[in-house]
């Protein structure tokens, strides 16, 4: 169980270990090329990959996903890849986004991956800063991004496409097919070069560079090696109770971002279960509804809309069978709370809810097989926490970053408490500096950044401890509680520090609200810039009487009006100093295309301040709305 001490040499920081009774974290593969041929060998001709084609779902067993590994890496060894060199992969999630990674990490160099939603100089200044000789991209499209600027990447010998053609004459592009036709006869020619390659791949050897996501300025590239990836992979195994017989997961978030990337790629090794790649995210929910996924990972906004779909599902439902359905959410809701105040709840009504209602919101949203779902990458509000509760599908808040592999903590069976991110993964421990920042330590902790020594000097101590930048507490169970990022910390003009992340959850669970960006920083009060949620125009329209455009509602007075009420609710909450006392509606919502938003949805401050400089300076100078 979790235990909690303070140092005795300084009395200044508060520590936690967690280790739970017969857990341990034993790696027993040198690199995840051996673990992958340890899974081939063990499940043959079981599926492993799953692919949309035509319609209908496509298999690729372990052993054909292994032999595409082998003539992948073929390729790359014929175009001369050495060990420790990068490969870059612009794509979304597909069977061929994996093979590309594996067939890197099996010649013994390093795969980074690209959002799928970064302009053309984006991709430039990664494939330059990692020096790739290999790019792989997913279609015309997105090698359009990368002919667009190749001009100045000097390292760049090849272009391979996933999907389509390749320019008539240009040979720096080829097709898989033709990557995979070269692999082919360069495993002819040099047999045994495939295996002598990754069998001498070892633990320290470095597997992927992850380019954070940049909500702070450019990318930093995050060091991951072999043992980094492996850890936390058997670090998790060790509470999800996993079987790769029963096992279902949907790949859909981003594969360039270190959740997918150890959630559903590494983990997916480990365990051999069947893995189903979405055609893309509006997709998901149709997805999840008729897969049924044992487990699955999310940022807030996936299962706030969840939420949403349900609730406004039961608000339109009418008749004897609307009040059944809203009854039966109410007893949920009973059952969850009394759960969060240790209590069991097992009575005849809740029975009968589950039964009636709940069981069937569960059957309705795909989550009547899930063993375990989790949230992460941002923060989220508790009462999505407590509305998945309340259906029987407990959700647990996951914490850490890049920097880390992916989880410092998280709630999980018999270490959870609704609002906080749980305690440390086996094999890890947390301690909480003087300032309130939360440091790590533990076997997935980076080996620092890419060509960037002055960085890695900040975020990782003498000590190996890993200074994460965010403000936190801990609880006398061990159980962390995120308060804030340490650089988002709000200094009005008064000198009153602000917390603007919880202020923020807030503000967006008001009515129609998108999204909502906290400003007071050197200023004399909070202010904050809402926006219209864009998948629920047509709601709002019908709501305030006004024509569904939102051009027409964000300049609406009517609009304005119930905005404001929703301001004056989350006021109520709040202390003097935290107060929204003016707001401004903007005439768009945030979004990853409009370069607001990072890929795994969190708000970039530092493009928004600079964007809508004109209409926060409006605040203080007499425009906006007074709270």
């Amino acid at each position: 169980m979790s235990a909690v001490a303070t140092e005795p040499e300084t009395g200044a920081t508060e520590r936690i270990a967690v280790a739970p009774e017969g857990v341990t974290v034993e790696v027993r593969q040198a690199s995840v090329c051996e673990l992958f041929q340890d899974q081939i060998r063990a499940r043959g001709d079981s599926p492993a990959l799953h692919t949309k084609v035509g319609g209908a779902w496509r298999a690729i067993t372990w052993k054909g996903y292994g032999e595409a590994v082998r003539r992948l890496a073929g390729y790359l060894l014929s175009e001369g890849l050495d060990r420790g060199e990068r490969t870059a992969i612009l794509s979304y999630n597909r069977a061929e986004w994996h093979i590309a990674d594996l067939a890197t990490l099996h010649c013994g160099a390093v795969t980074v991956g690209i959002y799928l939603t970064n302009s053309a100089p984006q991709c430039q200044y990664i494939v330059d800063h990692a020096e790739a000789p290999v790019v792989f991209v997913e279609n015309a499209d997105q090698l359009a991004k990368i002919l667009q600027v190749r001009d100045q990447l000097p390292n760049l010998r090849r272009v391979v496409v996933f999907d389509g053609e390749a320019p008539a004459g240009d040979a720096g592009v080829l097709t898989w097919a033709q990557a995979l036709e070269r692999g082919d006869t360069y495993n002819a020619e040099h047999p045994g070069a495939f295996d002598d390659r990754w069998r001498a791949v070892r633990p320290e050897d470095h597997a992927t560079y992850i380019y954070t996501s940049g909500t702070t300025g450019p990318p930093k590239a995050v060091i991951l090696n072999h043992h980094n990836l492996l850890w936390t992979a058997e670090s998790i195994f060790n509470y999800l109770e996993l079987a790769p017989d029963d096992d279902l997961q949907i790949s859909y978030l981003p594969l360039a971002h270190i959740a997918e990337r150890v959630a559903g790629h590494v983990l997916h090794i480990k365990n051999g279960h069947r893995l189903y790649f979405t055609e893309d995210l509006a997709h998901l929910a149709a997805n999840v509804a008729a897969l049924r996924p044992t487990f699955m990972f999310g940022v807030p906004r996936i299962w706030e809309k969840f939420q949403a779909g349900v609730e406004k599902q039961l608000a339109a439902a009418g008749g004897l069978k609307g009040a059944i359905g809203r009854w039966g959410l109410k007893q949920g809701y009973r059952a969850a709370a009394a759960e969060e105040r240790g209590e069991r709840v097992d009575d005849f009504a809740h029975r009968q809810a589950d039964r009636l209602v709940l069981s069937k919101i569960r059957h309705g949203l795909g989550f009547d097989r899930v063993k375990f779902l989790s949230t992460g990458a941002a923060p989220i509000a508790v009462a999505t926490l407590r509305f998945f509760s309340a259906i029987g599908c407990r959700l647990n808040e996951v914490y850490g970053q890049s920097e880390n592999t992916g989880p410092i903590s998280t709630c999980r069976p018999g270490h959870y408490k609704i609002g906080t991110v749980g305690p440390a993964i086996p094999g890890g421990e947390i301690k909480i500096a003087e300032d309130g920042e939360v440091l790590y330590h533990g076997d997935n902790v980076f080996k620092g950044y890419f060509k960037d020594p002055a960085g890695t000097a900040e975020a990782l101590d003498a000590g190996g401890w890993l200074h994460t930048g965010d403000v936190g507490e801990l609880d006398e169970d061990g159980f962390l509680r995120i308060t804030d990022r340490k650089k988002d910390l709000i200094i009005t003009s008064g000198g009153k520090n602000i917390s603007p992340s919880n202020i923020e959850l807030e503000l967006k669970r008001q009515p129609f609200v998108g999204q909502a960006v906290a400003i007071g920083e050197r200023r004399p009060f909070m202010s904050a810039l809402l926006t219209v949620d864009a998948e629920r125009v047509a709601d709002l329209a019908a709501a305030v009487g006004e024509p569904a455009d939102m051009a027409v509602l964000t300049a609406s007075d009517r609009v304005r009006a119930l905005f404001q009420e929703g301001v004056d609710r989350v006021n109520g909450s709040l202390s003097n100093v935290e107060r929204i006392k003016k707001f401004a509606i903007l005439p768009d919502d945030l979004s990853i295309a409009g370069g607001e938003l990072t890929p795994t949805l969190k708000v970039k401050r530092k493009v928004v301040n600079e964007k809508y400089a004109a209409v926060i300076e409006s605040l203080y100078s007499g425009g906006g709305s007074a709270a």
